[in-house]
């Protein structure tokens, strides 16, 4: 059945719930703060705003909800005949590092300093090696907890989280308003460690202490890092989001409903801001990144509405100002299959680099767990296995759903057969 305002596909799951106030069977009344009936769709809401909103009935409802249902995962995986899934399979076990290997990256127990990623690049990429390996590691131990061996990858994430959480690693970071760039990769590195852990933890016997431990430490990691709000546009963009994930994440880890409610405020923030054609507004002020910037904006947004939905409430279908979160991944995804049609002064042509890399494209398998769109269906399908190191790690192995045996088969046959977007 159509959404009766999205063209972004079949909604498996039936009419969306469509309302600036939510109120349905099962579902708390969500009262959005007095926002002036007359306020246009293209204006974000101001931080002070955001503070104002009156989100106290979303609480956190399971601590130990994953992104994904991790007990119905494993058990399909233990017996699915999908081609995809047993390539997935087949990387993460390909990936899966040694415990004593991971244990050998150096925790960042000091106040990390990193190079600008635009402006000096090249320094910034001998830098990130090791917080990308890290990155990596974490994910992929997850991933193999449950695809290969939950006791020893379990076990091995746990006692590696521990050490970190004993050196209080990600803790210290250089910032000011001109210097941004270190306290953007703590940021990465929190939700890639929380979505991680959130795969294992509550899971394994005899690590309840060190468990406490993690706790602790993410939840004052996130708490320290969200206090700084950022400037006039990172205070309210895709670094915004990015900070509500991994806030949302460990909110939810820890029972923490004020850090739960900021990611909530996420999800408000974007879909107020969405213009008539559901464009990012701050994401479009990119240039000729913009294309870039609205599917990099879209995809922390869909994991947080993804981790708001785990814990029963309709995030998807929240309806503000008449447009849902489906605009805005309708927005990015008709920019990627017409980026020609993307106008803006002085721009001749659009950076499309990220479209080679599938990490970029982790959100429409999620996207796709939940609604259908032959469209993304399309661009995912010539990436799948997807993994994104750090936001939803081994994508296509948690959320993907083998609709029948020879479907990886007729992927293969769309890239054989060179079959565009």
């Amino acid at each position: 059945m159509s959404g009766p305002c999205s063209p972004v596909g079949t909604f498996r799951r039936g009419s969306p719930i469509r309302r600036l106030i939510v109120a349905a069977a099962g579902f708390p009344a969500i009262v959005l703060f007095a926002i002036a009936a007359s306020m246009s769709s293209a204006n974000a809401l101001s931080l002070e705003q955001r503070r104002a909103l009156d989100l106290s009935e979303y609480r956190v409802t399971d601590p130990d909800r994953s992104y994904f249902d991790v007990d119905a995962r494993r058990r399909l995986l233990a017996e699915t005949r999908s081609p995809v899934l047993h390539e997935a399979i087949e990387q993460v076990t390909k990936d899966a590092p040694g415990c004593k290997t991971v244990e050998q990256i150096p925790i960042i127990d000091f106040k990390l300093r990193m190079p600008a990623y635009y402006s000096n690049h090249d320094e910034w990429r001998e830098a990130i090696k090791p917080l990308f390996a890290y990155e990596d590691a974490i994910s992929a131990l997850a991933a193999a907890s449950l695809a290969i061996d939950e006791s020893y990858y379990g076990h091995c994430l746990i006692e590696v989280l521990a050490r970190w959480a004993d050196a209080d690693a990600l803790s210290q970071f250089h910032y000011n308003s001109d210097d941004r760039q270190a306290w953007y990769n703590i940021e990465d590195m929190m939700f890639t460690t929380a979505l991680a852990y959130s795969v294992v933890r509550g899971r394994l016997p005899d690590v309840e202490s060190q468990e406490r431990k993690i706790d602790a430490w993410l939840n004052r990691i996130s708490r320290n890092h969200i206090s700084i709000e950022g400037g006039s546009q990172s205070c309210c963009n895709n670094h915004f989001y990015r900070r509500a994930l991994h806030a949302t994440m460990i909110g939810i880890l820890t029972s923490d409903d004020d850090l739960f409610r900021f990611g909530v405020s996420a999800i408000y923030s974007a879909v107020s801001e969405l213009t008539a054609d559901g464009t990012l507004p701050r994401e479009f002020r990119r240039g000729k990144l913009a294309v870039h910037y609205q599917n990099y904006a879209v995809l922390y947004l869909v994991y947080i509405a993804q981790l708001i939905e785990r814990q029963g409430y309709p995030a998807f279908d929240l309806e503000i100002g008449g447009h849902t979160l489906a605009d805005a991944v309708d927005r990015a995804i008709s920019m990627q299959v017409a980026p020609q049609e993307v106008k803006i002064k002085g721009v001749t042509a659009q950076d499309l680099h990220f479209m080679d890399d599938g990490q970029y494209l982790s959100w429409g398998e999620v996207w796709l767990s939940h609604f259908d769109d032959p469209r993304i269906e399309r661009r995912v399908a010539s990436f799948r296995p997807v993994f994104n190191r750090s936001a939803g790690g081994y994508a296509t192995l948690y959320f993907y759903n083998p609709g029948s045996d020879a479907d990886g088969d007729i992927r293969q046959k769309k890239k054989m057969d060179g079959e565009g977007d």
